[in-house]
């Protein structure tokens, strides 16, 4: 795998690279298609209820955690991050998690990354929903994460409860 050492976003000693990050990413796509889905949502944070099983996928996609370290939390660093994986893939996150997310899903196809100013509320709410809207607008069948935990007696109603 390539590494550019002159890539400044990635931790010193970081061993992860945007071609291992794209074999994830291929990984997740094929079970997408496998399981007949429109797209993957993938929420961190508030807008998925803390998520632990959504946290433990983007943990394991974006950062290339595995075992008890894909369970811990991002502590805050990527929270309200959503990432939509389609045949068009959309990434949301914070202005400051913009660069490291680029570099991450560089080799990803078809996928655009919105970042907003987050200075004024309202409108990082309102691009953050838009956003939203725009990934799951054309789904007929959208696959999330859920941990077992995390079920109530209906998935649906689960996912319901999300505020995004």
């Amino acid at each position: 795998p390539f590494k550019n050492p002159t890539m400044s976003a990635w931790p010193p000693g970081d061993v992860d690279t945007a071609e291992a990050c794209h074999q994830r990413w291929q990984q997740l796509q094929d079970l997408r298609r496998a399981e007949g889905l429109d797209a993957l949502l993938i929420a961190i944070g508030p807008d998925a209820s803390f998520s632990r099983a959504n946290e433990a996928v983007f943990n394991w996609l974006l950062l290339g955690l595995s075992g008890r370290e894909a369970m811990s939390s991002v502590s805050g660093r990527y929270e309200e991050s959503l990432v939509c994986l389609s045949e068009r893939n959309l990434i949301f996150c914070k202005k400051a998690d913009f660069q490291d997310l680029t570099l991450r899903s560089a080799r990803w196809d078809a996928t655009s990354l919105v970042a907003p100013d987050d200075s004024d509320v309202d409108y990082y709410e309102d691009k953050k929903i838009g956003t939203f809207i725009e990934m799951v607008k054309d789904c007929q069948k959208l696959g999330v994460f859920v941990g077992q935990n995390e079920l109530s007696q209906d998935l649906k109603m689960t996912v319901e409860k999300w505020p995004v």
